[in-house]
């Protein structure tokens, strides 16, 4: 759930009909995430940072395509020896938002649909898929 905010503010916060930056808007979901990082480093240090580098770290989880790129009913078992893909999960998920976010600019879609589709790319793409989804 850390990276739904992020990976929508920015179709909220840019206005797709005039082309101008909601500041106020952005405003409002920076400053809360900064204040909130920054008063949990002066409390905790640099363990604030340590569940990003966890996430990460750790293999595909069940709720996560490249879990099932991993497993035995994978097509890329007919290309690949190993088909343990989890260290591309990132730029996948960097390539895919980038295109998806210049899609939604191109095309003028409306700031909700362009998030739920950012989110949906969100989910496919993150090696650890989403916990809080059961």
């Amino acid at each position: 759930m850390k990276l739904i905010p992020v990976v929508i503010v920015p179709f909220f916060a840019l206005d797709l009909a005039s082309r101008r930056v909601r500041g106020r808007l952005l405003a409002s979901a920076l400053v809360p995430i900064v204040l909130g990082y920054g008063v949990s480093f002066l409390i905790w240090g640099r363990a604030t940072f340590r569940p990003f580098a966890f996430g990460y770290q750790r293999g595909s989880t069940l709720m996560s395509i490249f879990r099932f790129l991993r497993g035995r009913a994978s097509p890329l078992r007919w290309f690949l020896a190993a088909s343990d893909l989890d260290a591309w999960s990132t730029p996948c998920l960097a390539v895919a938002g980038f295109l998806v976010f210049l899609v939604c600019q191109w095309r003028r879609t409306d700031p909700a649909t362009s998030a739920l589709v950012a989110v949906l790319t969100t989910l496919l793409f993150y090696q650890v898929g989403s916990s809080s989804i059961r």
